[in-house]
């Protein structure tokens, strides 16, 4: 397979992947299993876009938590304020992109999805109008 080429900010899809891989390194320390393990990969999907997803073997989500992780203050971890998956959601919508979560329940793994668009176009129109940034609020 050939490599994967995204225009896009930086600094933001680094913020983001950084948050959602520290997020399932806090959930496989919390886990009494060998290996623990996490696992990044990278495609473009049926629809050209690339969908990064950090899959993981730890704690899990409970289902009522599911919709309730990229609110702000919503915090599962101890020590961490409930800030981080919520401003990854976020730059990830600027990026004109989305994060999607998934587990099977408690001490079943989680796998976060983020997708992104190929299209540059998109991306320099977005910034040349920042009043087209959209933002959410949870």
């Amino acid at each position: 397979a050939g490599d994967l080429q995204l225009v896009t900010d930086r600094q933001k899809l680094l913020d983001i992947l950084t948050e959602l891989i520290a997020n399932g390194v806090r959930a496989v320390s919390d886990v009494d299993r060998n290996p623990r393990q996490i696992t990044v990969s990278a495609v473009q999907n049926r629809d050209g876009q690339m969908r990064i997803e950090i899959a993981d073997n730890g704690v899990g989500i409970a289902q009522d938590k599911l919709m309730k992780i990229f609110n702000h203050g919503f915090a599962d971890f101890v020590g961490t304020r409930g800030f981080g998956l919520h401003q990854s959601f976020n730059s990830a919508v600027q990026l004109g992109g989305l994060i999607e979560v998934s587990s099977e329940g408690i001490d079943r793994g989680a796998t976060v999805r983020l997708t992104l668009n190929f299209d540059p176009q998109s991306l320099e129109s977005r910034y040349l109008d920042s009043s087209a940034s959209p933002s959410l609020t949870g």
